[in-house]
């Protein structure tokens, strides 16, 4: 049993979500008033094919109500059956060339048989060479009254400006992760299968939008497990990582401790992980703990205690900079020699080297800041370590730091000088502001206050007079402006 061919919606009603594109195509069937050509675009096992056929069905239907094709009458047999002669489909990824194009071309002169309208159903469409695009755009132009394309496609950008202008286009969209969810329940009801809510769930997730494929994946777990579908099992049918193998990974990256990291890495491998598929399986997990820390009720299902904890384990910045710095790794395999080094790299490139990445911690109100003299050489001095902490937590927020300098560091206050107002001000931002205090808070060992001012002294050739000659001899009277002689400055 092939549960994704059997359970292929047969009607419009049938089809789960894609709402504009089949209340339009049913109202058009119930109206008489289907185009001659449409273009259907979207990602794989979005329902593009399945809705294509109902269409073909509909339109020969002799006993359709509500625009809707009865699948019981001769026409709709024979294109359920796939020996409708009314209905022809073709596969333009292995019949791309002019000359088959130019076959199709002899054949649609031939009116249909015993429906109303003749279909040709041409998926991917955009495989099709130039000049086969170039003979179908003749035929799109002026077609016969009884003839009908729907073209299927999921790469839209390929196809020429003027085949799009000839088709009511209709895009078919990822399907939510609830709507999946809720067929694989229909589904396994139906079938009389023991699925755990957890295992139907990672699936609806697994299959990326594609209804298709969930229900592929569907069909593999229940041959893999005859007992009943559990979420153990799924996840090691599909190489997937745990939860609790995720939270010493977790815990290993807030240690910053990299041999744990390497050896939780070779042992992923070591059990048949795919790399593409670790990096993928840890992007959704910090997710998932970004949502629990933001909007718990956007997570499906809804997230248990442990999962709160670890999320407590990392700021919100952090867990952002870990989905961006995952996605971009996955990026990087596609091109790499060694996947399973890009892997590891990549995994101890994600350490918290500094234990930035927990929320900050509060200081107890008997934690009395330094008042030492040489404070802000200090600060100075751990500028570059604060600015790579920065960037943990918040690419945004480094790009504006590092064009900064501490100027005066005195108790709880901090003065970092921009040379330009744009950078001040963004500075000045409570998102901004609050990442930087944190890391300074951290590094000095007490609460920071940050202010960010506009200092013509940092002027960024006076920072580099400062780097060469050291900062007690460089002194600037008037403020820079562009204008002065050279010899003046």
């Amino acid at each position: 049993l092939v549960l994704y061919r059997e359970w292929r919606p047969q009607t419009f009603s049938q089809v789960v979500a894609q709402k504009a594109a089949v209340k339009s195509l049913r109202q058009a069937v119930e109206r008489g008033q289907v185009g001659h050509a449409y273009l259907f675009t979207g990602p794989r096992g979005t329902g593009k094919t399945s809705v294509a056929k109902i269409l073909a069905k509909a339109v020969n239907c002799a006993d359709g109500v509500g625009g809707e094709p009865c699948n019981v009458c001769a026409s709709c047999q024979a294109v359920n059956g796939g020996t409708s002669l009314d209905v022809v489909e073709v596969d333009a990824a292995s019949n791309r060339g002019i000359d088959e194009i130019r076959s199709l071309k002899e054949k649609i002169q031939y009116p249909p048989g015993n429906g109303q309208r003749r279909v040709y159903i041409i998926d991917e469409v955009h495989m099709l060479t130039q000049e086969a695009a170039n003979a179908l755009l003749k035929t799109l132009e002026e077609p016969p009254a009884y003839l009908l394309f729907i073209l299927a496609t999921t790469d839209p950008g390929k196809l020429p400006p003027t085949v799009h202008s000839r088709c009511q286009r209709f895009d078919f969209h990822r399907l939510g992760v609830g709507d999946i969810r809720t067929r694989l329940e229909e589904v396994a009801k139906a079938e009389g299968l023991t699925a755990e809510e957890a295992a139907l769930a990672y699936i609806a997730r697994r299959a990326d939008g594609g209804l298709r494929d969930a229900l592929s994946l569907l069909d593999q777990a229940w041959l893999y497990e005859a007992g009943g579908i559990t979420l153990a099992g799924v996840l090691e049918l599909l190489g997937a990582i745990p939860a609790d193998r995720m939270l010493d990974f977790s815990d290993a990256l807030v240690t910053g401790d990299l041999r744990r990291i390497a050896v939780w890495v070779q042992g992923v491998l070591a059990d048949g992980g795919e790399p593409g598929t670790v990096l993928r399986e840890l992007a959704y997990h910090y997710r998932d703990l970004l949502l629990a820390k933001v909007s718990p009720d956007l997570l499906e299902p809804p997230p248990d205690i442990s999962v709160l904890e670890e999320a407590g384990k990392f700021s919100q910045a952090r867990l952002l900079q870990l989905v961006d710095d995952l996605l971009k790794a996955q990026g990087e395999l596609k091109w790499s020699p060694s996947p399973a080094l890009t892997l590891e790299i990549a995994m101890l490139g994600l350490a918290d080297l500094g234990a930035t990445a927990a929320e900050p911690i509060e200081m107890g109100k008997d934690v009395a800041p330094p008042e030492k003299s040489d404070l802000l050489e200090e600060v100075r001095k751990a500028w570059p370590k604060v600015l790579e902490a920065v960037k943990r937590e918040g690419r945004a927020t480094h790009a504006v730091l590092s064009e900064g300098q501490p100027v005066e560091a005195r108790g709880k206050r901090v003065v970092v000088a921009f040379p330009y107002p744009f950078h001040r001000d963004k500075m000045g931002e409570e998102g901004n502001r609050r990442i930087v205090q944190a890391v300074l808070g951290r590094v000095l060992g007490h609460d920071v206050e940050l202010e960010a001012v506009l200092g013509a002294e940092e002027h960024p050739l006076v920072q580099r007079a400062r780097n060469i000659f050291g900062s007690e001899k460089v002194r600037v009277t008037p403020p820079i402006t562009g204008k002065e002689d050279q010899n003046e400055r």
